[in-house]
């Protein structure tokens, strides 16, 4: 009988360890991004997202993504206006380049609006008490995600590759060659919808045609049902 209560007890604990969330993992596979959740025609009232914090010198706002310039800079105007940063773990590690700083977070508070809100009025929405729990990216290779796919559902990564785009799709590789083809045995993954900034990455090559855009990259985003919802793409450069 003992041994039966240990094996018993010893179940309960693997599968609950099982179910622990990671610095990277969402509270939900399926938790909208920010400009998911306003394109959606967002109800007032209390909701859950994930997007960028961004705070630069007239406060804090939460993105749907970030343009990888120096310093960054929010993609377009979805977002969600904050005001005063709102606090923040101890050990959150936020990014800074000059007066600008980021961090990855999943969010939880009251969308009011619409209205013209943070600076130029720019923000139609703000999130008021806002609750925020930094998410860590974590690094994966190509062949990594593809492996482990559900798995991996719902958690924030970070991955290199080569970004080859048209405007009506995007892939990322594990290698091109001459030209953007890709290698006949590279693995590939696919995205959500082509990233809004892939004209404007530093680094990128284009077709005789100018059609294709391609070029190294490295890439934050979303893991969903084995593709990738891209938040911010910083150029590696040249292609070697």
């Amino acid at each position: 009988m003992r041994r039966l209560i240990a094996l018993f007890l010893l179940t309960c604990l693997a599968a609950c360890g099982g179910q622990a969330t990671t610095p990277s993992s969402l509270s939900s596979p399926s938790l909208p991004t920010v400009g998911e959740l306003l394109l959606a025609g967002p109800s007032l009232g209390q909701v859950a997202t994930v997007g960028y914090l961004f705070i630069d010198e007239h406060g804090a706002a939460l993105v749907d993504g970030l343009h990888m310039r120096d310093p960054p800079v929010p993609l377009d105007d979805l977002g969600l206006w904050l005001g005063d940063v709102p606090t923040l773990p101890e050990d959150a590690a936020i990014s800074v380049a000059g007066a600008t700083q980021y961090l990855l977070v999943e969010a939880r508070g009251r969308l009011e609006g619409p209205g013209s809100f943070g600076p130029s009025r720019r923000y139609r929405y703000r999130l008021a008490a806002a609750e925020l729990i930094p998410r860590e990216p974590r690094k994966f290779t190509i062949m990594e995600l593809l492996a482990g796919s559900e798995r991996y559902a719902g958690h924030a990564v970070q991955v290199e590759g080569y970004l080859l785009a048209t405007p009506d799709s995007a892939l990322l590789i594990e290698l091109l060659g001459e030209g953007g083809v890709p290698d006949n045995d590279a693995r590939q993954l696919k995205f959500v919808a082509p990233p809004r900034d892939v004209n404007i990455i530093p680094g990128m090559q284009r077709s005789a045609d100018q059609r294709v855009i391609y070029g190294p990259v490295e890439l934050v985003g979303l893991w969903r049902d084995g593709s990738i919802y891209p938040l911010a793409i910083r150029g590696r450069g040249e292609q070697e």
